[in-house]
């Protein structure tokens, strides 16, 4: 009968629910994130009856719905309780993006100590998507202390190709990255349509946070035609998780792009959170140099010449035009400020 119900449930969703747990999948749950963010008012009443059931993953699907903010608004208080509740019953998906929440600062300060550790305990715990970001953070490692080429990335990479044959949208994201770089002695070439596709699967199977990505790809036509009104209307459903999307929304409102009205206050607000990330740092500068924030014109080229080494395609094609608008002085000035940026 317990099965019947199940299989009724991911079907017509009309179904009274038995007295004990579902216990269901990571797979049924992204699947069940997904159609409640379709609109399907059905399968949130019956995540929410598994959840006070006890199922470990309709709390966490439950979780990734507030951290999200299509189903219900955003609230990274509610979507932190939540996926603490499932992973306080086992639940290796909740602990994966506990992870991402502590490693990205969502709500919280940023920890990376508990951020791998909740990583070591989702790969522990079977889930693949926590495996993927170990494997990810692996090659990080290896990248930031200059082994390009050593079989620690290519390991790396060859374990995110295995795990994103799951389907889980998490491990879908981090072979993405390798696509978005390429490691060839893994089998993975530099393929950005490929990254665009796989970050278009995972956030359409739920991952949203995947969509961090998108914007920048979107907005410039990195591996598909560019989409500026697509990239701005995501990047308002992303806004406040990280600084990708708020640097974006930032140029739209500088330069009054995506039918968004020109709004220098806005748009430099946005940007001095965001000067983090490349195309923050970029609008960051243009605000200092059209007199729209305190620090002068020296100090607003530095700004635009860390965002252009960065390889921001804006900065980069703003550079050499301001550089002809200032004096000597100032370009010199903006060099000596440049190594000391924060």
């Amino acid at each position: 009968m317990g099965s019947l119900l199940k299989r009724s449930l991911f079907s017509a969703l009309l179904v009274v629910l038995p007295h004990s747990a579902l216990a269901l999948s990571w797979q049924e749950g992204w699947e069940l994130v997904a159609k409640a963010q379709a609109g399907d008012a059905q399968v949130t009443r019956a995540l929410i009856e598994a959840y006070n059931q006890g199922d470990a993953e309709a709390g966490a699907a439950i979780g990734i719905l507030y951290l999200n903010g299509i189903t219900y608004p955003r609230d990274l208080a509610k979507a932190r309780s939540y996926l603490e509740w499932a992973r306080g019953k086992g639940s290796g998906w909740a602990s994966a993006v506990l992870a991402l929440i502590y490693l990205n600062g969502y709500g919280v300060p940023a920890d990376s100590k508990r951020g791998f550790s909740l990583l070591e305990e989702a790969g522990s715990r079977g889930y693949p998507g926590g495996r993927a970001l170990q494997a990810l953070n692996a090659y990080v490692e290896a990248h930031s202390t200059g082994q390009f080429n050593t079989e620690a990335v290519a390991s790396a990479a060859r374990r995110a190709v295995e795990l994103a044959k799951t389907g889980d949208p998490i491990s879908l994201s981090v072979l993405a990255r390798f696509h978005l770089v390429g490691v060839p002695t893994a089998g993975v070439p530099q393929d950005w349509a490929k990254a665009r596709a796989l970050w278009e699967e995972a956030m359409n199977k739920g991952y949203l946070l995947a969509g961090n990505f998108l914007v920048p790809m979107y907005y410039y036509g990195y591996g598909g035609p560019a989409d500026q009104a697509k990239a701005i209307a995501l990047a308002k459903q992303l806004v406040g998780m990280g600084p990708q999307p708020t640097s974006f929304l930032a140029t739209a409102y500088y330069f009054g792009v995506a039918g968004e009205p020109k709004d220098p206050k806005k748009a430099c607000d946005l940007a001095s959170q965001s000067r983090a990330y490349v195309q923050g740092m970029a609008i960051y500068g243009l605000c200092l140099l059209d007199g729209h924030l305190p620090g002068g014109r020296a100090q607003g080229y530095a700004w635009l010449l860390k965002a252009a080494a960065g390889g921001n395609d804006l900065a980069k094609s703003l550079a050499p035009e301001w550089e002809g608008r200032l004096s000597r002085a100032e370009i010199e000035e903006a060099k000596r400020l440049l190594p000391n940026l924060r």
